[in-house]
């Protein structure tokens, strides 16, 4: 089969590989689509040497077809052992043996940039026919920002919709976490990115108010919760700097891991800090449930690339010369 494999940094090689080996209580995938995630450019720009070691197949927004019934499926990339404590807590996104598609720890397992992947049976949910059926190729990004917002509503005392937000950061998570808040009928919906187009393409579904991170009009406010996106130094002092106090950041990117938060500040104002990673299978299937039934309007931002270019479409993402929320790969 044909795959996309990551074989060091920042370099990734079309070529032909074989297929994947199907253990037991597993099923095989023809891949129909697979999006580009930000823990996939973490990966590709060498951030991440131990859970993505080259050479592996990267990629876990997939839908697809399942080939042991032949019907159309999505697949939570997430798998977990269903026994330790924090599965049978609802928590399975914490399980303590947790392992994921497109990682190498702790074992390996190839993602969806390629024609073919095998997954166990019980991560397969299957889709319905119709003509959106690539819209579901969103369901697991919908999934990391619904958890985030769940997430936010336990350290909330104010009534969610009177909330003044901030998303920072105008890719797809960013994007979907304003699309699911303006579902849940909050009007005060900000964002800021440097990239002023795709900002643009955030206001036109989402009808957020849009900043870059210096204007003047951005810095004068104050935001009783912040959903931070990135996840870079950047962006963490930008969060510090414009929650109010006793304000609530939520912080979901993954783009560094140093630096960026003042402790004094942060004391003082006695900031809510909480980090929110992945979802739970409730949340996997909610966010499915929400794009089968609209919830979150058209979906049309996203783009398509063929697998094979992968290479030129990492190299432009990195550039900053996309413009799209969400590049989709397509076999």
């Amino acid at each position: 089969m044909k795959a996309l494999v990551f074989s060091n940094t920042k370099k990734l090689v079309y070529k032909t590989v074989p297929k994947p080996k199907i253990r037991k209580n597993e099923t095989l995938i023809k891949v129909l689509a697979t999006g580009i995630c930000g823990s996939d450019m973490h990966a590709f720009n060498g951030l991440d040497k131990v859970k993505k070691k080259p050479p592996i197949i990267l990629g876990h927004e997939v839908i697809g077809i399942d080939l042991y019934n032949n019907k159309y499926c999505t697949i939570n990339p997430i798998i977990t052992c269903r026994k330790c404590e924090n599965c049978k807590k609802n928590m399975d996104h914490l399980c303590l043996k947790l392992s994921m598609i497109g990682m190498s720890k702790p074992i390996k397992k190839n993602g969806g940039f390629a024609e073919l992947l095998s997954i166990p049976k019980n991560n397969v949910l299957y889709l319905p026919k119709t003509k959106n059926l690539y819209d579901f190729t969103l369901v697991e990004p919908t999934a990391v920002a619904l958890h985030a917002i769940n997430l936010s509503k336990k350290y909330i005392e104010k009534k969610f919709s009177k909330l003044s937000v901030l998303v920072i950061g105008a890719g797809s998570i960013g994007l979907l976490t304003a699309l699911i808040l303006k579902s849940k009928k909050l009007n005060n919906i900000n964002m800021v990115d440097y990239n002023f187009k795709k900002l643009q393409i955030c206001k036109k579904y989402t009808n957020s108010n849009i900043f870059k991170p210096n204007q003047k009009k951005l810095l004068k406010q104050k935001f009783d919760i912040i959903y931070d996106a990135v996840g870079s130094k950047d962006s963490r002092e930008q969060s510090l700097n414009l929650i109010k106090s006793a304000g609530l950041i939520i912080h979901i990117g993954l783009s560094g891991i140093k630096e960026g938060i003042n402790f004094l500040q942060f004391t003082r104002n006695e900031v809510k800090l909480i980090g929110s990673y992945a979802y739970n299978q409730k949340e996997f299937k909610d966010s499915l449930l929400m794009i089968r039934k609209n919830k979150l309007g058209s979906l049309s931002w996203t783009s398509f690339e063929k697998l094979k270019h992968g290479q030129r479409i990492f190299e432009t993402i990195n550039e900053s010369k996309s413009i799209s929320p969400k590049i989709i790969l397509t076999p």
